[in-house]
């Protein structure tokens, strides 16, 4: 059986998932795998873009008493369950669970890297999720090393060490790095075709465009075959060379070849972003505007996000990294107005005032639908607006559970049982109130609505009430909130009493004359 692991994984490696996929169905026969055959599954599943196979055969993430507990081997498995989140884009409990994997070895008194032999290799993909580039150089180097062993674990090692150091510009290392590769590894032609592809990419941030075409020439027959991601990353390369070039038809002729990647609609997020950016700059609104608004609100985090428009914390922990000649210019927006196919980056005052008493409105942002004459008709729990939004924002992409659970409950859980079923719960609870969720090949979505505006926080953020309220009185009371969302006496007292709380707005006067105002208007007192 162990032999016919190694054939699966030769197969791939190959180019011929058909043939992996039959002799893994044979395998399966097996009365029970050990503990290494379904880290090696996970893999294999991976790399055939199975995602939610490669995670269900891990089982279930445990908790920090569980992992005190359970053998070394089992450890192994949480750590590479870690590795699959994060390359999911679930960042938040793939960082919960390396951090809980690291407290435990360390009170287990076990060396991570020897106890997972891949460890350095997963941490590596773990900060390059987080764009930490300079850790995922650290551990790249550290995998180099403790893999010399594990030729298939060190190639994707040192692919990483090289995407880390072109992330960081540095290039003449990466240049070197990437030769250096192709030189040891002659024989093996996907591997010379992923660092020739590497390559291109390095002249082509670089604008060194008859360098870059010489190595996507390289590498295009190399990668045109193999069943992995690097069949779109060459013909992504070759449609910006186009780009760059001017060929119009030549770069959407080279994106439609990245989309008829058979497995394409199965691929993470962040590179189908990609794809989608490309084709708007070449098309504009031609482009879908789910397509367009998924590459520009995803859950998962996308430079090219962030080149289309999408804020960027100034006080970030990590520089904002583009690439090829894309740019962020920072606009002071926080929000995208979605109306009548176009997507626009605006602030929350201008979509409102723009917008009201015009159409009707799914204002995520304050959590309110509100009619065209302009009254709110529902107002929606934060939870269920940051959901809707979440949803919505995909786009085409829609969201895997595990992205939407992550985002939602963030690190708020200790066991994905638990938000699963939280998130079957809030899922019910909007399908009740007319939201047509759907669900297909394990992933989550929500059209947009027809004949409707949409307000969103370009983070999904859920700001209430006060929001729309402010925008359009400066001075607030008790009966303006009960005549505007027709809520009770006792409702009115309690959220103005919330808000006064959390200091958003401040009161003044007495007992029929008590107001409000909004706190960051109020006059300096002497």
């Amino acid at each position: 059986m162990v032999d016919l692991l190694l054939d699966i994984e030769e197969c791939i490696s190959a180019g011929r998932p058909k043939d992996a996929q039959s002799k893994i169905k044979i395998f399966l026969k097996k009365a029970r795998l050990t503990t290494e055959e379904r880290i090696r599954l996970s893999e294999v599943y991976r790399s055939l873009s199975e995602n939610e196979k490669a995670l269900k055969i891990l089982g279930e993430e445990l908790s920090p008493h569980e992992m005190v507990q359970i053998s070394e081997s089992e450890l192994a498995v949480q750590i590479r369950l870690a590795y699959m989140l994060q390359y999911l884009g679930v960042r938040y409990v793939a960082e919960r669970m390396f951090k809980t994997f690291e407290a435990v070895a360390e009170q287990r008194q076990l060396k991570p890297e020897k106890l997972v032999p891949l460890y350095y290799r997963y941490l590596t993909g773990h900060h390059l999720g987080r764009n930490d580039y300079s850790k995922a150089i650290i551990t790249g180097q550290k995998a180099m090393v403790m893999l010399k062993n594990d030729l298939k674990a060190w190639k994707a090692s040192a692919i990483n060490l090289g995407a880390a150091l072109f992330s960081l510009r540095r290039y003449d290392e990466c240049e070197e790095h990437f030769n250096q590769l192709i030189k040891t590894n002659p024989q093996d032609s996907i591997f010379i075709g992923e660092c020739h592809q590497r390559l291109a990419d390095l002249y082509l941030d670089q604008d060194k465009l008859d360098q870059a075409f010489w190595h996507i020439e390289k590498a295009l027959p190399l990668l045109q075959v193999t069943t992995t991601v690097d069949y779109i990353f060459i013909y992504r390369s070759l449609a910006i060379y186009n780009i760059k070039k001017g060929n119009k038809a030549a770069a959407l002729s080279a994106l439609m070849m990245c989309e008829k990647f058979p497995y394409y609609d199965q691929i993470v997020p962040l590179v189908r972003i990609s794809i989608s950016f490309w084709k708007e700059n070449l098309s504009g609104n031609a482009v879908p505007v789910r397509e367009r608004l998924g590459a520009r609100t995803h859950l998962t985090y996308s430079p090219y996000s962030h080149a289309l428009g999408k804020s960027y914390p100034v006080n970030a922990e990590l520089p904002l990294r583009t690439f090829f000649g894309t740019t962020h210019t920072p606009k002071g927006h926080d929000i995208w107005m979605i109306h009548d196919q176009t997507i626009e980056g605006t602030t929350y005052d201008q979509a409102i005032k723009r917008l009201h008493g015009t159409i009707l409105i799914y204002d995520l942002v304050s959590g309110i639908l509100i009619n065209p004459q302009g009254r709110p008709e529902t107002v929606w729990t934060s939870l269920q607006s940051i959901t809707i939004s979440a949803l919505m924002g995909a786009g085409s992409l829609g969201l895997s559970k595990w992205a939407l659970i992550d985002f939602l409950y963030r690190q708020n859980f200790f066991n994905p049982k638990s938000g699963e079923e939280r998130l079957k719960k809030i899922i019910s609870a909007l399908k009740k109130i007319g939201f047509a969720v759907g669900r297909e090949n394990n992933l989550y979505s929500l059209d947009l609505p027809s004949g409707a505006a949409v307000i969103m926080s370009m983070n999904h953020t859920f700001k209430g009430p006060l929001s729309y309220l402010l925008a359009f009185n400066k001075v607030l009371t008790r009966p303006l909130l009960e005549n505007t969302f027709k809520i009770k006496t006792s409702t009115a007292k309690q959220w103005l009493n919330d808000w006064e709380k959390t200091g958003s707005i401040s009161r003044f006067g007495k007992g029929k004359s008590i107001h409000y105002i909004k706190a960051d208007i109020l006059q300096p007192r002497t």
